[in-house]
């Protein structure tokens, strides 16, 4: 299926010029279009990109005075206690303010944010007679791998997302250049 009928973007009124893999020179996004006027490119990841590519075509997108939605498609695993994400998954994480974005079906998108796991290291632990385990003491340790997932709102792509300026940011091994970003109105 062709990711602007995946997306439901055709048949939204909100939406206009839409466009699959559009040639914009340097950049060909999966889909293009105007969403409440708003230029738009939407990247449907399915798969595996470097985070070097990632950096590079949101930043031209920036260049294009485009803004960029990168949308990664939903596993059931994201709603389990544990979650390995991908490098550019985690790169994602921090250049949407702590979000990700997964595609589920039509216009809906499901947002994601990934806290830390911890896990309990028992001290020591013995069995008694009756074969129970008990555990004396332990101390709980953050994952390196591992990621708690939390399920956020079920959005619309034509109208619960905005055009957001996002300045150059670089911290904890992560680069993110300057970029214009579509993003979900946040409700606080």
């Amino acid at each position: 299926m062709a990711p602007s009928e995946s997306c439901g973007t055709q048949q939204q009124p909100r939406a206009t010029n839409v466009a699959l893999e559009r040639s914009l020179t340097t950049a060909r996004p999966d889909v293009s279009a105007h969403i409440n006027n708003v230029p738009v490119a939407i990247e449907v990841q399915i798969s595996t990109l470097t985070q070097e590519k990632i950096i590079q075509r949101t930043a031209e997108y920036a260049r294009k005075g485009i803004y960029v939605l990168w949308l990664l498609q939903w596993t059931p695993y994201l709603d389990g206690d544990r979650y390995s994400p991908r490098l550019w998954e985690k790169w994602l994480h921090a250049i949407y303010f702590g979000n990700v974005y997964y595609w589920t079906k039509g216009l809906s998108v499901t947002c994601y944010h990934f806290d830390a796991h911890h896990r309990w290291i028992p001290e020591s632990s013995w069995y008694s007679k009756s074969g129970k385990e008990i555990i004396a003491g332990g101390y709980s340790r953050k994952s390196k791998r591992y990621r708690m997932p939390t399920r956020g709102e079920t959005l619309n792509l034509a109208t619960d997302f905005l055009p957001r300026n996002r300045d150059r940011w670089e911290g904890g091994g992560l680069t993110i250049p300057d970029a214009k970003l579509f993003m979900h109105r946040q409700r606080h």
